[in-house]
């Protein structure tokens, strides 16, 4: 709180004008950093520190190409509250959440990140090339822990974000976000199409049966050797 006094009327109402016009709110990675009451927040930097030290986005909205960061705080927190609430918790991307107990929740979430882990596959949650880093799948992630999924049915994913079908189809096109524009050039010199990632408001439940759900085209789609 600022408290100015001995000013004139007319300054009062200037300062009301600028703070309210040309104030500028912080982007949600950079507010979640700092914010140290809201429990989601607490576990989204502590599992930061453990998981992933020195590896997650703390100021900007996006995560460089510059750098070898693997999600912003923001996606990370998301998938707290996912783990915390369900697929649900997508609408409180940046909302505060009431749990009972905090240590317990968190304690929960070490487990799960443990298993993510061991049961991914590809290069899992280590890597930005990896379709679990991507923040619909985060949340979808998060998600799953809260409804108990089998860690068996993920090992058998695509877990390359451009992987493709044996059409040449994009296989999380449609489910984690959609074919971008631009083509990429592998070390052949050949053109292969890309995925150009979407939200997770948009695209967190086609992830989530993609993960979990076994009689839908999601699923099947996600598991192209078994479902050649």
């Amino acid at each position: 709180i600022t408290v100015d006094h001995g000013k004139p009327i007319e300054w009062a109402k200037q300062a009301f004008h600028d703070l309210n016009v040309f104030g500028i709110k912080p982007n949600p990675t950079l507010a979640i950093f700092m914010d140290y009451r809201d429990p989601m927040n607490k576990i989204a930097k502590d599992i930061a520190d453990r998981f992933f030290a020195g590896r997650v986005e703390t100021q900007s909205r996006q995560v460089s190409v510059r750098t070898d960061n693997l999600f912003t705080m923001a996606a990370l927190r998301l998938f707290v509250v996912c783990f915390a609430a369900g697929t649900a918790g997508v609408a409180n991307a940046t909302r505060p959440l009431g749990i009972e107990d905090p240590s317990e929740l968190e304690r929960a979430i070490d487990g799960w990140l443990n298993v993510l882990i061991s049961a991914l596959p590809g290069e899992g949650l280590a890597s930005r090339r990896s379709i679990f880093t991507v923040p619909p799948m985060m949340a979808a992630l998060g998600a799953a822990g809260h409804e108990g999924v089998d860690a068996t049915w993920l090992t058998d994913l695509a877990s390359d974000r451009d992987a493709l079908l044996p059409n040449g189809d994009l296989v999380w096109d449609g489910i984690a976000g959609k074919r971008a524009r631009q083509t990429q050039v592998d070390e052949d010199g050949r053109e292969h199409p890309s995925l150009a990632v979407g939200g997770p408001k948009e695209y967190i439940h086609s992830c989530f049966r993609a993960l979990a759900e076994q009689d839908t085209f999601e699923f099947r789609r996600a598991r192209p050797k078994l479902f050649a």
